[in-house]
């Protein structure tokens, strides 16, 4: 599976810092697509423990249809690997169990939601937040954070290069 990092990088009027927020496009190859199907089948039956749905052989297929609106057989699709639910449905399905929908739909980061409580003005999480003042070094993240910050600038900057390329 080929992953990208690109960062989103945003000047706000009236502000002297740059706010870089990571997005992350995955492409996944067709031949990866059943083991993608079979992961997220895993993830929707950890959802489905979260949320005390019966298990598996004790009407867990009708139990997740009636909780999301949809068929057995659609969620009977879910469980074990044979499709995905609508993007409405994935982001209700994260929300009511409390899990990260980044983690419910690439298996990626902690399975737990981040507790974003701490807000500032403009309402984007305190932690997305990184000033970069014209000398020194960035406000708002340091040690592993600055690294992984650096090397997704710098895989961010590698595709910008390839794509002035062509």
């Amino acid at each position: 599976m080929q992953q990208i990092l690109v960062p989103k990088v945003t000047l706000p009027q009236a502000r002297r810092e740059l706010i870089v927020t990571e997005l992350s496009v995955t492409f996944p190859d067709m031949e990866d697509k059943q083991a993608i199907l079979v992961a997220f089948a895993e993830r929707v039956n950890t959802v489905c423990d979260r949320l005390g749905i019966p298990p598996a052989g004790k009407n867990r297929q009708a139990e997740l249809g009636k909780r999301f609106g949809v068929s057995q057989k659609a969620a009977r699709k879910w469980l074990v690997g044979e499709g995905f639910p609508d993007t409405a449905i994935t982001i209700k399905m994260a929300v009511d169990a409390k899990v990260s929908y980044d983690w419910l739909m690439t298996g990626r980061g902690p399975i737990d939601v981040a507790d974003y409580a701490t807000q500032r003005d403009d309402d984007l999480p305190l932690s997305q937040h990184v000033m970069f003042p014209a000398k020194g070094q960035p406000v708002g993240i340091s040690g592993d954070d600055l690294i992984e910050l650096k090397e997704t600038l710098q895989a961010a900057l590698h595709v910008v290069e390839k794509a002035a390329k062509n």
